[in-house]
């Protein structure tokens, strides 16, 4: 036999829909509407403080300013370099040196606006940087609403806007990349004694190249695009 719901008890925001003949257990029991609030509520409700809602709205007044956002001119410079075409200088073809770790993986080095850092190259993933070592470079990172799942979790993705990328001699000019936290990675390159990296260099920039992997020469070929 099923037993009948009923209503009881307070105004109808404060009803709980109850098995018929049941008292309403005491955590549900309408709150005391004068005297003190019981000491076991939260301090914000004895009486004095900002009630919950207000302090959601504080916090969200000050969460934009402990975000940095990027201005209005470089939001337009980043979007505009998603579908602008790459600015290329130095050589037409390269042949990078690579260096094949234990692990099997293949590592080289390149610079970001002038300075060297360590990568290694991932197939099955697009470019990303490290975000720390990008802002060691000076180079700005904006967070966005993409997420990045893997090394130890899910991470918050930044963009960054690059004035150049020099891989062997071929330069690249105003390529954004993708930043995002590579610290648990690099703890666990440094357990297992392999090469430290500063980032992955992925299909996208490998397929812009042209990329050819010569595995007994342990070299890595890139071609500069033909003109559009």
């Amino acid at each position: 036999m099923t037993a009948r719901g009923t209503r009881r008890g307070g105004p109808p925001s404060q009803r709980f829909l109850l098995p018929a003949g049941r008292a309403r257990p005491a955590a549900l029991r309408r709150a005391p509407t004068s005297g003190n609030p019981p000491a076991s509520y939260p301090w914000w409700s004895r009486g004095r403080g900002l009630p919950p809602a207000a302090w959601l709205l504080a916090v969200a007044a000050l969460f934009p300013a402990c975000v940095e956002t990027p201005s209005v001119a470089v939001r337009e410079q980043i979007q505009s370099s998603w579908t602008r075409p790459l600015a290329y200088a130095g050589s037409d073809e390269v042949v990078i040196p690579l260096t094949r770790a234990k692990d099997d993986k293949l590592y080289f080095r390149l610079q970001v606006d002038g300075r060297d850092i360590d990568v290694v190259i991932d197939t099955g993933s697009r470019t990303v940087f490290d975000l720390k070592t990008l802002h060691a470079l000076g180079v700005a990172t904006y967070p966005t609403r993409d997420n990045y799942y893997g090394f130890g979790g899910f991470l918050r993705g930044h963009v960054a806007f690059l004035n150049e990328i020099n891989l062997g001699g071929l330069r690249l000019a105003g390529k954004t990349v993708t930043a995002i936290d590579l610290s648990d990675l690099q703890r666990s390159q440094t357990a297992e004694a392999l090469p430290q990296i500063d980032g992955l260099v992925g299909a996208d920039l490998l397929a812009l190249l042209s990329a050819r992997i010569d595995y007994p020469a342990q070299t890595l070929t890139l071609r500069k695009p033909p003109p559009p």
